[in-house]
């Protein structure tokens, strides 16, 4: 059990390395990213999707695409600036 809270207390509060801020830039990357990439195979391989019934039509998957890829940018910039 000490082990574990040690390393919560680690990525909570790092002593040195990354600061949180960094942390959790890079999750925000990481999880807009495999987002993304599943929208964006969507749209490759035209799968279906249906809400209550409504079939959603694959422009949104491109839509949300760039919005992801926008979001992606400017958490790497700022990524970029914080460790700078």
């Amino acid at each position: 059990m000490a082990i574990r809270e040690k390393h919560i207390n680690n990525f909570f509060f790092p002593a040195t390395g990354d600061s949180m801020v960094t942390r959790v830039l890079k999750v925000n990357i990481a999880f807009f990213s495999v987002v993304g990439i599943l929208h964006l195979l969507r749209v490759i391989f035209d799968w279906q999707v249906s809400i209550m019934n409504t079939a959603v039509p694959r422009w949104i998957n491109v839509i949300i695409i760039i919005v992801l890829g926008i979001l992606i940018a400017f958490n790497w910039r700022a990524h970029d600036e914080n460790n700078n």
